[in-house]
């Protein structure tokens, strides 16, 4: 059954191409959740300065959410780059 895992995997190795396709794929998700983050930063404060605390806490999170999101996204495109090296 290993094998079989194992043999179907090394058929989905994408290669140079698809290593860096992957990587810009993810650099895209990743500029998205870290603008998401920005403006639920920006609505925190907006609803903080409103006295709507509940409300800035929950975008607060939603926020901090979308940047650790971001971040993912940036290690899985620095990794996907760094295995499309070995594609040559």
């Amino acid at each position: 059954m290993a094998l079989t895992a194992a043999g179907a995997l090394a058929g989905c190795v994408p290669g140079p191409a698809g290593y860096a396709g992957w990587s810009e794929y993810r650099q895209k998700q990743a500029g998205e959740h870290a603008y998401l983050a920005q403006r639920n930063t920006e609505a925190a404060q907006f609803q903080a300065r409103r006295g709507n605390y509940k409300g800035a806490q929950l975008s607060q999170a939603a926020a901090e959410d979308q940047a650790t999101q971001a971040q993912e996204e940036r290690n899985h495109a620095a990794r996907d780059r760094w295995l499309g090296q070995f594609f040559h």
